[in-house]
């Protein structure tokens, strides 16, 4: 006979060909779902940026200037006229006149000049003069005749040209001639250039004053006032030119002055009107709109568009992907998710247009926190009112109160939905979670009116709509949910409560057939319960799979000891430890054959097939130890797989607690505490709850919450008195005092 650990060395290559292949399969599997996830989060993106632009992206027209048009055509959204505000502008910049300024510096600087020329001729007259004189002196008596070097000396050092004979005119001329001369132009010339001086007036001012010059100092030599005119002709300048600087600012005043809301169209307003002649100015703002049919592709609302919504949607792909990875292991709720997401934007997208207070998105929220997590539906919610708050936009320049009302509105309702949506949800919840967030929405909107618009009629009117809004989206929400629990296989609430029934036929057989088993479950589930509430698990859930855990045990009823009555009781004493660990261990197989057939949800199959894990039954193995030497441990263990969910391994250890205290003949608190500690050490150590996220922390508020309940059903009892006794005992006494009364 073999020994046993080389039994088991035997069978361990298998056992790890097995595990290689089983965990080869599961990389695969979890591959291809994230590779399905990825595809329905790429058609998502498709879907929503179509629908986005083909709201955004105005009619095509094909439309020139100089044409009928055969339609009326509508501003898209706020656009201004610039081909005729331009034109406008145009004219009222050219109807203003040059500025010009008079240079007050400029005739200082021109009376200046003439002083020091006439100053320069009396000079020369004066050298002349005093030569003349010194010859004279020495020479009396004679006459004399400058040398023509001299002169052309003297010439050169006039301002202005000058002949010999003209010099020579001069040198003779008396000095208070030259003086009287100069004196009159730097009075004219300061006359005229206060008035200011232009140059188109600069001749004939010039002319003026030489005439005027002529007919006063006529006897004056003809020489000199040559010179004065030279003088004259050489130093007068203009002092009145345009000032290019105040000549733009009024121009450009003029342009400002133009009301450039003359030129605006809002949103609505007709741009072309049929059966009129089209204007260049109106085919620029079509263009302008991108409402031509060109053939031209609007870059930036494309790029725009495609990155917002890419950003928004990749917030939750990240979210989901770090946060909820187990949804990345189930495609179908992915799948679920942005379909949801595709029809709130579609549904927004169409209703906008006509009613943008009805355009929430509280339906595809509620349903999202009631099929799927309460989390998950706040982040999409989030992404949603962003892509409706551009949906709602009316203008390209700046953001509108439109769409800050839109978005705020959208991020309250929706939150508040999530927020109601957190406890288990049934038909009358909805309801009441669509009242909440219509209310919550109206009061929503009427707080961004009052900020936004100075219209309080309108402000309190429009905050009917989102009012109503909550309203559908509650009926739409319930008329839609059992389609989303069937097309998806979604378990929700509403779904465990039907499947809780006690006329659902496996639960009317469980009652009928098995009836100890039935009683066993529905203490479980009142155990399992408690524990699921004590570390927020799902109790509606814990509580179904409690219910149905034990289904298989409807193959063989009589093989276990909660439905063996004295005649039944030898049923295992016929067969060997191992066909009745046989027997055993296939109920959950059994159970879960049982519950596809009856469709009941996967993850009620799930508990049923997990929550024994692979234990081993150890009664019948303990037996086989006992009766054989060659026992190979696996015949005697479960199938497993072990928990993947903290229901199930609530179930699992409200299942051997059960069990484990109502056997315990001593059922103090502290001898139930220690039994339920003692079988969650034991499960821990055996690795069953490897595979699920439950922590040690939450094992011991379960451990307490089990002791609690269990104490309070197996409480200590007092003994009753033997009623028949206490009467046959009270008649004994009556007679006997009756007796002593006689006497």
């Amino acid at each position: 006979m073999k020994n046993k650990n080389e039994t088991r060395a035997q069978k361990t290559p298998g056992m790890r060909r097995n595990d290689t292949e089983s965990a080869g399969i599961r990389v695969k599997r979890e591959r291809s779902n994230k590779i399905k996830c990825v595809v329905y989060g790429l058609l998502c993106f498709g879907l929503v940026l179509f629908i986005m632009l083909d709201t955004v992206t105005p009619q095509k027209y094909s439309i020139e200037a100089g044409e009928v048009s055969k339609s009326t055509i509508v501003a898209t959204k706020d656009i201004m006229d610039t081909v005729s505000l331009d034109a406008a502008k145009k004219v009222a910049r050219d109807s203003v006149s040059t500025v010009y300024r008079i240079d007050e510096e400029a005739r200082v600087n021109v009376i200046n000049a003439v002083a020091d020329d006439f100053s320069k001729v009396e000079d020369a007259r004066k050298q002349a003069v005093n030569k003349k004189n010194e010859w004279l002196l020495e020479h009396p008596g004679t006459d004399y005749q400058f040398e023509d070097a001299y002169i052309n000396l003297l010439t050169g050092n006039l301002p202005v040209s000058c002949s010999e004979s003209e010099m020579l005119v001069i040198v003779n001329t008396p000095p208070q001639d030259i003086e009287s001369i100069a004196a009159f132009i730097k009075t004219k010339i300061s006359s005229v250039m206060i008035m200011g001086l232009s140059e188109e007036t600069l001749i004939s001012e010039r002319s003026a004053i030489v005439a005027s010059m002529n007919t006063e100092y006529s006897a004056v030599s003809g020489e000199l006032r040559l010179i004065a005119r030279r003088i004259l002709e050489k130093e007068l300048v203009a002092n009145y030119a345009p000032d290019e600087a105040a000549t733009e600012a009024a121009r450009l005043e003029a342009e400002n002055a133009v009301d450039e809301s003359d030129y605006l169209y809002k949103k609505g307003q007709n741009i072309v009107v049929s059966g009129e002649l089209v204007t260049a100015a109106q085919v620029a703002m079509l263009e302008q709109l991108g409402m031509l049919d060109n053939n031209n592709i609007d870059i930036k609302l494309y790029l725009g568009a495609g990155l917002l919504v890419l950003t928004v949607l990749l917030i939750v792909a990240f979210y989901i992907a770090v946060y909820e990875p187990q949804m990345v292991q189930t495609p179908k709720k992915v799948l679920m998710l942005a379909i949801l997401i595709v029809l709130s934007v579609l549904y927004s997208s169409l209703v906008y247009p006509y009613q943008p207070g009805l355009a929430q998105i509280a339906i595809s929220t509620i349903l999202i926190a009631v099929l799927l997590k309460p989390r998950v539906a706040l982040v999409s919610n989030l992404a949603l009112s962003v892509i409706l708050g551009v949906l709602a936009t009316q203008s390209s320049e700046l953001v509108e109160s439109s769409t800050i009302s839109t978005m705020v509105v959208s991020l309250i309702a929706g939150t508040a939905a999530v927020y109601l949506c957190k406890k288990p949800m049934h038909r009358m919840r909805i309801m009441l979670a669509g009242l909440t967030v219509g209310l919550t929405g109206g009061l929503a909107s009427i707080f961004t009116g009052l900020v936004l618009s100075s219209e309080i009629k309108t402000v309190f009117i429009n905050s009917l709509w989102p009012v109503l809004g909550g309203v559908i989206s509650s009926v739409l929400c319930i008329g839609t949910l059992p389609v989303w629990e069937a097309v998806f296989d979604i378990l929700t609430p509403t779904k465990l409560l039907e499947i809780t029934n006690p006329n659902q036929p496996l639960l009317r057989r469980l009652a009928i057939e098995a009836p100890g088993t039935h009683h066993h479950s529905i203490v479980v589930a009142n155990l399992a319960e408690s524990g699921a509430q004590a570390i927020g698990a799902n109790t509606m859930l814990t509580r179904a799979g409690a219910y149905y855990h034990d289904i298989g045990k409807l193959a063989s009823p009589e093989a276990y000891t909660e439905n063996q009555n004295d005649k039944l009781k030898s049923f295992h004493s016929m067969l060997l430890p191992s066909e009745s660990a046989a027997i055993i261990k296939a109920h959950p197989t059994e159970g879960c054959e049982l519950a596809v057939k009856h469709k009941l949800p996967k993850e009620i199959c799930d508990i049923i097939q997990e929550h024994h894990g692979t234990t081993v039954i150890s009664y019948f193995y303990a037996k086989a130890l006992e009766e054989f030497d060659n026992v190979d441990r696996a015949d005697y263990m479960y199938p497993g797989p072990k928990p993947h969910s903290k229901e199930t391994a609530i179930i699992m250890l409200a299942d051997s607690v059960e069990a484990a205290v109502r056997s315990l003949p001593d059922k103090s608190p502290e001898s139930v505490r220690a039994k339920i500690d003692q079988i969650i050490s034991d499960r821990i150590a055996d690795g069953q709850f490897d595979e699920c996220s439950i922590s040690m922390l939450e094992l011991h508020k379960i451990a307490a919450e089990f002791t609690q309940s269990l104490s309070g059903v197996h409480h200590q009892r007092i003994e009753y008195p033997d009623l028949k006794q206490a009467l046959k005992d009270n008649r004994e006494r009556e007679e006997a005092n009756e007796n002593r009364t006689d006497k």
